[in-house]
C-alpha cells in the first residue's frame, strides 16, 4: 500500500496537467438580485424582541446569532429592516432540529426546517422571502415547537 501511495504522489508531482488560476463562475445560486446581500446578526440588527430566543450560538463563526431557549415559548424574534429579501442562515442537522415560521408584516411567508438530509451541524441557508423592491418591514421568526433546538446563525438582507 505504501508503494502505491508513493507512486500516486510521484505521478501527481510530474503530471503535465497544471491548473492556472481559478475563474469564478458567472452563474449564481439565487440570481444577481442578491449579489449585494449582507449578513446581519444581534450586533447589527434592530431587534425589538428576542422572544423565545437568546443571543449567541454554538458556532464560533457566527457568535452573534440567536439560539432557541428550548423552554416551550413560541414568542417570535422580532426585528425591523429595509430589504427586498430575507435569507435565514441556520444550523442544520440530519435530526434533532426544530422548525421556525417566518412572518413579514404579520403574514406567514415560509417555514424553515432545521432538519436537512446531509445536515451535519453546520450552516445552511434558505431564502425565506423575496419581493421586487426593498421596503421597510417587520420580520418575526417564531419556533413551531418551543421545545426544540434551533439556531439562527445570521439573517441575510438584500437591498
Amino acid at each position: 500500500v505504501s508503494r502505491f501511495i508513493q507512486y500516486f504522489y510521484e505521478q501527481s508531482l510530474i503530471s503535465s496537467t497544471r491548473y492556472s488560476s481559478y475563474t469564478i463562475p458567472s452563474d449564481t445560486a439565487y440570481g444577481m438580485d442578491y449579489v449585494n446581500a449582507t449578513l446581519a446578526d444581534s450586533s447589527t440588527m434592530n431587534v425589538q424582541s428576542l422572544g423565545a430566543f437568546k443571543n449567541g450560538t454554538s458556532n464560533s463563526k457566527f457568535p452573534n446569532g440567536f439560539t432557541l431557549k428550548n423552554d416551550g415559548s413560541t414568542t417570535p424574534l422580532k426585528f425591523t429592516t429595509k430589504t427586498k429579501a430575507i435569507f435565514v442562515v441556520f444550523k442544520s442537522n440530519s435530526s434533532g432540529m426544530g422548525s421556525v415560521d417566518v412572518k413579514i408584516n404579520g403574514s406567514k411567508v415560509s417555514t424553515v426546517n432545521g432538519v436537512t438530509s446531509g445536515g451535519w451541524g453546520g450552516p445552511d441557508v434558505v431564502l425565506a422571502y423575496s419581493q421586487n423592491a426593498a421596503s421597510e418591514m417587520t420580520v418575526e421568526i417564531s419556533p413551531v415547537n418551543g421545545y426544540s433546538s434551533f439556531e439562527i446563525l445570521a439573517i441575510g438582507i438584500s437591498q
